[in-house]
């Protein structure tokens, strides 16, 4: 390579970083990147661990036995977090059952762990785009 194509290469490298750093919100809320913020992954998974809808078994392995039996159906990745006031999250698990969609809804303290079942609800709106 010559030393005019590497720096032709570094100034279209250099501008389009510029470019990514200025645009980083439109870019990470189109690539869905927000989903994988450390407070929201660590509140889906204590909501999945937790031991609320059965004592006997995890929320995560009831929800799975459900789908398995037929009872309810779940398409993709059911578990959905949204941050609240400070450490808190609001979880929810959507599936369907009979052709009606509802869900499984949780707070969630990520600082200390606590999980708080507020039982089965409609399945929230989809936020508008």
């Amino acid at each position: 390579m010559e030393r005019r194509d590497a720096v032709v290469l570094l100034l279209v490298l250099a501008g389009g970083g510029y470019a990514a750093y200025t645009h980083w919100d439109s870019i990470s809320a189109r690539l869905g990147l927000d989903d994988l913020h450390a407070g929201r992954v660590k509140a889906v998974e204590l909501v999945k661990k937790s031991y609320d809808i059965d004592r006997h078994h995890t929320n995560w392995d009831v929800m799975r036995d459900r789908a398995a039996s037929g009872e309810i159906e779940i398409q993709g990745d059911p578990w959905q977090a949204d941050p609240a006031e400070g450490a808190n999250y609001r979880v929810t698990c959507t599936y369907t059952v009979r052709g009606a969609r509802l869900c499984e809804k949780f707070t969630v303290n990520v600082d200390n762990g606590a999980v708080v079942w507020l039982g089965e609800g409609d399945a929230p709106k989809a936020a508008p785009r």
